[in-house]
């Protein structure tokens, strides 16, 4: 694309893609373009302006192809000067952008809805006619073949919560387009501001229409989007039904509806969605064509359906006797390995496994010794080998160590699981990929549960003499003992943490762990990633860290910069109810990123594990980056303030008797944890009160609006309320300052025939934005 110019774009060309920010906003000046993401296609017209999400941060969430010849004027996304002036070209620019903009949630809302409403359809009438086929079948005496997929779907329910403007942009598409062109003719800025909020919105709402196409995939493809289907299933039942004679047409509606749901699935996720259709139309047709014709399909050979059937028995079958495979694999030795047998058996015999009891948990104890020794074996012989067996790949990332612990249906559930990755904005590691980084020197070892990385624990051994100054430095760059350090001191601690049932917590997987949809509580990268956006989207400084900014070469000898340091995830194997933040920091670098803890499953609200993993990743960075002044009232910053406050509340004029009453629980309830105290408020915030919702005292609302602002679309829909408008009045004062000092040193540097680095022009716009 030419930038600063007008565009001649042929039918089909792609503009842009999904996922990438190629640095130019688009104006769509003649012809219609279609904007494609995994479970909506909007067309768009004339008037559409693209590529906003860039202004904030973001890459777009969809790709926009033309779909007919197009004109498209391009302008740069670094500098708003270039929009300003495209749009200030026609006075109607303002008013038909964001017009488009309105009608584009609009239609993305429908599209979600047209979603929902299918996936709630499928969903019963799955369950209806696999009741009716199953009935059917029993009185008639026919085979079935019985579906256990069926039983474990559930209700579709959203795991994203709603974007907060959501219901109030809706609004805007009852407005008439000439109130748009009037009243947003006034002011570009206005305009754009405007547009950017709504981007937000687009977001939500694509990745909300993500999420239901899939399971609307899901539960299709049970129905009648392959050939192991329902729908094959029924045309089997109504074929010897009418062999036999027997009345088979309550059957037949059901195979009609079937077919009905084919049209009805492909128009809303397999026409303009990016998702590809993976549908065999050809070969459905063929059954249904032969059913019709009064021919038995089955007769044929089901090679494709066999295969998959037969590659999943395989891979089960070489499960058999997984504890002797692992054990021989990790080469553990033979007397250990039987003691361990032992100790597993009189486990899985237990009546009750919550059990509490001293010989229960000795038992326990046994087991867990056991079980990170093979562990660490299987771990370190795995990096010397091309391929791992799968039982070992399943004990290394999900922590399964027998078959026998789990159901046979768990354990095709858990085979049948698919890793679903995105990148961004968080860099996810299964266990084994992490233990792999540690083992290269990719990684350095984390923090063992006393707060001492790998170094400091050395130093530590050879002060006490436990280690000569020799062997320290050996060790110091020994990848085994690096690994064996990640397993011993930080993996036994963390996963007990991780999986939140500290007196019956034992470090692998077994039925009574697994209680839940296992597919849908399985963590991924990408139900990780996005979820941290989701926050993200409420509390948008949480990962931003001011760090030293120098370019000798420009003359720049200190300034600062404002960075979006994000953490690594490792997801532990291991079910549990806890995303744990284990450090804020890496080594000694303020700018560095820090470490959180997933479970493999998680069968509770990963949004509010996240959230409770934030407070405690607020606090733990803000105490790292004051040092000793981190409760230095003279020192103003949010550990600061909020130990002062909890320290002096009863004093507290600002506070009634009632509201120091429950501060006085909350304190309680945090066992005095100054950090556990905060986070509970903390959540409070960002799931209540960011929602308008008024939760917290004056005090503490003052001080998270200050230090945890909410997005800016966020607190313009909140400060609506004089509550918190009062509450974000230090904070706008504080920025307000910020951005002037800023801009003082950004002259200060242009006097001096200095260009202001991209950095620092992100960093004023950041203080613009808070």
């Amino acid at each position: 694309m030419t930038l600063n110019s007008t565009n001649q774009v042929s039918a089909g060309t792609v503009i842009f893609e999904a996922g990438k920010a190629d640095g130019c906003i688009y104006m769509v000046l003649k012809g219609k373009v279609v904007l494609s993401g995994s479970g909506a296609g909007i067309v768009m017209g004339a008037g559409t302006l693209l590529g906003l999400e860039q202004l904030i941060g973001r890459s777009c969430s969809y790709t926009c192809k033309a779909v007919e010849d197009a004109s498209v004027y391009a302008v740069s996304a670094d500098s708003e000067k270039a929009l300003f002036a495209l749009l200030a070209a026609n006075k109607d620019y303002n008013g038909i952008t964001v017009y488009n903009h309105a009608r584009l949630i609009s239609e993305l809302s429908k599209q979600q809805g047209k979603l929902a409403e299918c996936a709630a359809s499928l969903y019963e009438d799955i369950k209806a006619f696999n009741d009716e086929f199953l009935s059917t079948a029993q009185k008639n005496g026919c085979k079935t073949e019985i579906m256990p997929q069926i039983a474990g779907i559930e209700p579709f329910s959203p795991a994203a919560a709603e974007n907060p403007d959501t219901q109030t942009l809706l609004e805007y598409s009852k407005i008439p387009y000439e109130s748009f062109k009037n009243f947003y003719s006034f002011s570009s800025k206005l305009a754009v501001e405007e547009m950017k909020r709504m981007t937000v919105c687009e977001d939500s709402l694509l990745r909300a229409c993500e999420e239901t196409a899939d399971y609307v995939e899901e539960l299709y493809m049970i129905l009648a989007g392959s050939e192991k289907s329902l729908f094959r299933s029924l045309m089997g039942l109504a074929i010897d039904l009418k062999k036999k004679g027997a009345d088979a047409s309550v059957i037949d509606d059901m195979i009609t509806a079937c077919r009905e749901y084919t049209d009805l699935v492909k128009q809303l996720i397999g026409n303009q969605t990016l998702r590809t259709w993976q549908v065999d139309e050809d070969r459905l047709a063929e059954m249904f064509v032969a059913y019709m014709g009064g021919g038995d399909f089955r007769d044929e050979n089901d090679v494709a359906g066999a295969a998959v059937e037969g590659a999943l028995a395989n891979l089960v079958n070489s499960l058999n006797n997984s504890f002797k495979q692992i054990t021989d694999y990790a080469g553990y030795p033979k007397e250990k390995t039987e003691a361990f047998a032992e100790l597993l058996r009189q486990f899985a015999e237990l009546p009750d496994k919550a059990a509490t009891d001293e010989a229960v948990r000795k038992l326990r104890k046994g087991i867990t010794e056991h079980y990170y020794a093979v562990y660490k074996l299987a771990a370190l012989e795995s990096f010397n080998q091309a391929t791992v067996p799968k039982a070992v790949e399943l004990l290394l990332d999900l922590g399964f160590i027998s078959e026998k612990l789990i159901t046979p249906d768990e354990l095709v559930q858990i085979l049948s699981l698919k890793k679903t990755s995105v990148d961004s904005p968080c860099r996810v590691y299964t266990m084994s990929e992490w233990l792999r980084a540690v083992y290269n020197e990719e990684q350095e070892p984390s923090r063992n549960d006393l707060g001492q990385d790998y170094a400091e624990a050395l130093r530590e051994q050879r002060k006490s003499g436990a280690i000569s100054e020799e062997e320290a430095k050996e060790l110091l760059s020994d990848p085994v003992k690096k690994l064996e350090y990640e397993i011993n001191n930080v993996m036994v601690h963390a996963n007990r943490v991780v999986n939140g049932q500290l007196s019956i917590f034992v470090p692998f997987l077994y039925s009574e762990q697994l209680s839940g949809d296992i597919e849908r509580g399985y963590m991924t990268s990408k139900r990780l990633n996005y979820a941290v956006e989701d926050l993200t989207a409420i509390d948008f400084s949480v990962f931003c860290r001011e760090a030293l900014f120098v370019d000798e070469e420009k003359g720049i000898e200190r300034e600062y910069e404002m960075k979006n340091v994000y953490p690594n995830f490792v997801i532990y194997p291991i079910a549990g109810e806890n995303v744990v933040m284990w450090q804020e920091i890496t080594g000694r670098k303020r700018d560095s990123e820090g470490r959180f803890f997933a479970p493999a499953f998680a069968f509770v609200g990963l949004n509010d594990m996240l959230t409770r993993a934030f407070g405690h990743f607020r606090w733990a960075l803000c105490k790292t980056i004051q040092g000793v002044n981190w409760n230095n009232i003279q020192v103003r910053s949010l550990t600061a303030e909020y130990s002062d406050y909890i320290q002096f509340y009863k004093k507290n004029h600002d506070l009634s008797d009632e509201w120091k009453e429950k501060v006085k629980l909350q304190i309680q309830r945090g066992r005095n944890n100054l950090r556990q105290v905060f986070t509970l408020d903390y959540e409070a915030w960002i799931k209540a009160e960011s929602t308008g919702s008024v939760r917290l005292n004056k005090v503490v609302r003052e001080m998270l609006a200050t230090y945890c602002p909410f997005a800016a679309n966020i607190r313009e829909n909140i400060c609506r309320q004089p509550i918190f408008e009062a509450a974000f009045s230090r904070s706008n004062r504080e920025r307000a300052k910020k951005v002037h000092e800023l801009e003082l040193r950004h002259k200060a540097l242009e006097a001096k025939g200095i260009e202001v680095p991209e950095e620092l022009v992100r960093t004023l716009e950041f203080y613009k934005s808070l």
